[in-house]
């Protein structure tokens, strides 16, 4: 049996928002993505905001 370190790993993802953070849409994708990844020491969620509909 072959293993590698990468199963073991903490798993990276990153979500890149068009909009800011507050807006109703971006808030509820959010929410729809941490259901499915609850939090745990195996996934970590990074969140990006393009701010695309802020203004300035």
């Amino acid at each position: 049996m072959i293993l590698s370190s990468d199963v073991f790993a903490q798993k990276k993802i990153l979500v890149l928002h068009s909009y800011h953070q507050g807006l109703e849409w971006t808030d509820q994708i959010s929410e729809g993505i941490r259901s499915v990844f609850p939090y745990n020491d195996k996934v970590k969620i990074f969140y990006e905001y393009l701010d695309a509909k802020k203004k300035l």
